[in-house]
């Protein structure tokens, strides 16, 4: 930073902030005369501050560069310097927001493995993904993975004693040498759904409680009635068509069963 007579810049020649060009005036009184070039930044004509600018030290390398553009294409705002890898940080004072094309984003940073979303009204936040019924999600690294663990709610059952109260939304294995005897819920919803496979020697019953019946096709059971196996591996579902007290085979059974 030096006082720079005119004579001393040539064509294209560039200043540096702080420069201070010394030449004469054209007119009268003829003397030398100094004109300050901003130090700081550029001023408008109200002496206010269009913008500022700052040097990190003699050591700097890397600047902003402004590419003007061709018709149909669009004006860059780009990094140069003697790095080969130059970032732009937009940093707002204190607790501002930055905005881009009207999008206003977070001024701190999410949890890890959050997601960015819009409001619908220019204002972007962080969610994170939660995962429901027999739902699981894997977060890793810039990926994530979102499985199914079988029917909502679902879970199958191995039953090795003679007898098992059942329960909505559960399957149910009777592996017993005897007869195990399952019992329909004494609640339940419709389109709640149990699902009854044999596997021991013994078979299966399904016994309902007061009041309750299941159909089979043009057969109902008796009030506190039973559907009853024939053959070890005979197999069915059912789903309640009446709260609490009626339940439907919900398609052709695997063998041979009993309405009683």
């Amino acid at each position: 930073m030096a006082e720079i007579k005119f004579s001393q810049f040539t064509s294209g020649g560039e200043m540096m902030v702080g420069d201070i060009p010394v030449g004469l005036r054209p007119s009268s009184p003829t003397e030398n005369f100094k004109f300050d070039f901003p130090g700081t930044g550029i001023k408008d004509s109200s002496g206010n501050y269009l913008f500022e600018y700052a040097s990190p030290g003699a050591l700097a390398v890397n600047h902003l560069k402004l590419v003007s553009s061709l018709t149909n294409t669009s004006v860059i705002l780009t990094t140069a310097g003697t790095d080969t890898n130059i970032g732009i940080s937009i940093e707002p004072l204190g607790t501002g927001y930055v905005y881009l094309s009207g999008l206003r984003f977070p001024n701190s940073d999410g949890a890890a493995n959050t997601l960015m979303y819009t409001n619908g009204s220019g204002d972007l936040g962080f969610s994170t993904l939660i995962a429901g019924t027999n739902i699981s999600i894997a977060n890793i690294g810039t990926s994530i993975t979102i499985s199914g663990m079988g029917f909502a709610g679902f879970t199958w059952n191995m039953v090795t004693g003679t007898s098992q109260n059942m329960v909505s939304h559960n399957g149910y294995i009777a592996n017993n040498a005897g007869l195990v005897t399952l019992n329909l819920p004494a609640t339940s919803a419709v389109g709640d759904e149990i699902d009854v496979i044999g596997k021991g020697a013994g078979g299966w019953l399904i016994q309902c409680g007061g009041g309750q019946t299941i159909v089979l096709g043009a057969d109902t059971t008796s009030s506190g009635g039973s559907l009853s196996s024939t053959n070890a591996k005979d197999a069915l579902y059912i789903i309640c068509t009446v709260a609490n007290t009626e339940w439907q085979v919900g398609s052709a059974p695997q063998g041979n069963i009993t309405v009683a």
